[in-house]
């Protein structure tokens, strides 16, 4: 009996590629079994896979990419979704000149 895992029955999953030419042949295999991909800054694959959308968040700075991949029920969710917003009450500005600074009284 074969006991191998074929990507393509798998409804998930990912591989995290470095930025290096080293990369390239599993790159090529991956991305021959995927449904997305994100990329370096130089463009070679970074993270290859299958993944359901709105599942991954990135995020940059200066040289720093980061990606969180996953799904988590809302803090308050409830059994028919997430409760209905409601929209943030109007607050009075602080500040009336142009420039940002108080009012200059006279």
């Amino acid at each position: 009996m074969d006991q191998s895992l074929s990507l393509q029955s798998v409804l998930s999953w990912f591989v995290v590629l470095p930025d290096s030419d080293a990369a390239a042949a599993p790159a090529a295999k991956a991305l021959s079994f995927a449904s997305r991909s994100l990329l370096h800054a130089s463009g070679r694959p970074w993270i290859v896979g299958r993944w359901t959308p709105g599942t991954v968040v990135t995020g940059t700075h200066r040289d720093t990419r980061v990606a969180v991949m996953g799904s988590t029920p809302s803090r308050h969710s409830t059994p028919n979704g997430p409760p209905p917003r409601r929209p943030a009450p109007l607050r009075r500005p602080r500040w009336t000149a142009s420039q940002g600074g108080p009012a200059a009284s006279t």
